[in-house]
C-alpha cells in the first residue's frame, strides 16, 4: 500500500543537481528573452513612429498619442509585417492572432492588432480618442481626428 521512502543514493544527488543546474539556466534563459522582448517592443514601436528617449523604459510609453492613420497605413503594415519571424522567434503564436501567416488577409486592421496585443503583454493597452477639428464648409460634415493613447491595462475604461 505505502511506497518505501527513497534513499539518497549517488544517483538521486546528481540527478537533483543536474535538474538544479537546468533550472538555473532556464531563468538565465528567461531573463533573455525578456530583454529580448523588451528589445522587440522598442523596434515595432519604432517602426510605427513612436518616438522615445534613451534610455527606454516601459514607463516611458504612458499616456503617449499614436495617430491612428499611421497604424493602419499600408506601408507601416507592411513594415509590422516583416518583423514577425523576429516576433515569432520570442513570443507563441498561440496567444498572438497577429502573429498567424494569415492575419493580413482575416484582420481588418493588422496593424492596430498587433500593436494592441504586443502591448498587452506588458500590461499595457491602446485608449482610442477622437478630436473633432471642425466643420467641412461645403458638406457640413464633421472634420475628426482619430489617435490611441497608450495606457495601463488596469486603468483602462473606454
Amino acid at each position: 500500500m505505502f511506497s518505501k521512502p527513497r534513499l539518497m543514493t549517488t544517483r538521486n544527488r546528481k540527478r537533483r543537481v543536474n535538474v538544479l543546474s537546468a533550472n538555473d539556466t532556464m531563468i538565465t534563459d528567461s531573463a533573455k528573452i525578456a530583454q529580448r522582448r523588451f528589445l522587440l517592443l522598442k523596434r515595432v514601436l519604432s517602426t510605427v513612429n513612436v518616438e522615445f528617449e534613451q534610455p527606454f523604459r516601459i514607463s516611458d510609453l504612458l499616456y503617449r498619442a499614436v495617430s491612428r492613420e499611421t497604424l493602419i497605413d499600408a506601408y507601416n503594415v507592411q513594415r509590422l509585417q516583416t518583423l514577425k519571424p523576429l516576433l515569432k522567434t520570442v513570443f507563441s503564436t498561440d496567444k498572438l492572432t497577429c502573429l498567424h501567416n494569415d492575419s493580413v488577409q482575416k484582420q481588418k486592421q493588422p496593424g492596430i492588432n498587433m500593436i494592441r496585443q504586443l502591448l498587452k503583454l506588458f500590461d499595457l493597452t491602446l485608449k482610442p480618442n477622437t478630436v473633432t477639428i471642425g466643420y467641412e464648409k461645403q458638406t457640413g460634415a464633421k472634420i475628426s481626428r482619430r489617435f490611441f493613447t497608450i495606457v495601463p491595462f488596469h486603468n483602462f475604461s473606454c
